[in-house]
C-alpha cells in the first residue's frame, strides 16, 4: 500500500493540459521543480503524460536520465482510493546522458482509469529517483572536474561511497523520531533517506 498523507496535498487538475507542478526537491545543492502535462480523451482516460523540469538554484543542471524510462501505474488501494504512481529519474546534465523533457510510459492498468467512480478518490504520487552522474558502475566519481557528492564522500584522493538507505513504507505509520544510529529503530530503517523525493497530489477531474 502506498501511504497517503492527506494533511499535506497539492492538486492536479486533469481538465487542463498545461504543465502543472507535481514534484520538487534539492540535490547537489540545486533546487528544481518537475512539471507534468496530462493529455486525456473525451472518455476521461489518460492518453499521455509529458514531464519537464525547471532548475531554480544551484550549479549543476538536473534533467531526466536517458537510461531510465519514466513510468506510471494505476493502483487500487481500498475504500475507493486509487493512486497514480509515477516514477522518474533525474541525473546531472554534465553526464551528457540527460534531456529536459520526458514522455511517461503508461502501464496497462491505466486503461481502467475512465471507469473510476465519481465518488472515488484519486491521488498522484510522484517518486523521484536519482542516478549517479557518472553511472552506477563507476569506481571513480570524479570526472571532467565534477565530483559526485550525492553518492560519494571525498577526502583528498580518497573516495568513499555514501550508503543510500531507503525508509520502508511502514515508517510513515509511526511517530518515531530517532537520531541515535545504534538504536533498534535506526537499524530497522527509520533513518534519513531518499523518501523526501516523493510528493502527493489530489487529482481533480
Amino acid at each position: 500500500m502506498i501511504p497517503i498523507d492527506e494533511n499535506f496535498l497539492s492538486n492536479l487538475n486533469l481538465a487542463s493540459n498545461k504543465p502543472q507542478f507535481i514534484q520538487s526537491g534539492q540535490v547537489y545543492d540545486s533546487t528544481y521543480g518537475i512539471y507534468g502535462s496530462f493529455q486525456t480523451n473525451d472518455e476521461g482516460n489518460i492518453l499521455e503524460i509529458n514531464l519537464s523540469i525547471i532548475n531554480y538554484k544551484g550549479i549543476l543542471e538536473l534533467e531526466f536520465d536517458n537510461d531510465f524510462a519514466s513510468n506510471c501505474t494505476l493502483i487500487h488501494q481500498e475504500n475507493g482510493v486509487y493512486v497514480l504512481f509515477l516514477t522518474t529519474q533525474l541525473r546531472a546534465s554534465v553526464s551528457r546522458k540527460t534531456t529536459p523533457t520526458a514522455c511517461v510510459c503508461l502501464d496497462n492498468s491505466l486503461e481502467g482509469f475512465k471507469d473510476i467512480g465519481p465518488d472515488d478518490s484519486i491521488y498522484l504520487v510522484v517518486e523521484r529517483k536519482l542516478a549517479p552522474i557518472w553511472g552506477y558502475e563507476t569506481k571513480n566519481p570524479f570526472k571532467n572536474g565534477v565530483f559526485d557528492n550525492e553518492f560519494f564522500y571525498r577526502d583528498g584522493n580518497r573516495y568513499l561511497p555514501r550508503a543510500v538507505k531507503t525508509i520502508p513504507d511502514n515508517a510513515y505509520f509511526s511517530d518515531l523520531r530517532v537520531v541515535n544510529p545504534d538504536s533498534p529503530a535506526e537499524i530497522l530503517g527509520f533513518k534519513p533517506g531518499f523518501k523526501c523525493r516523493n510528493s502527493t497530489l489530489f487529482v481533480l477531474r
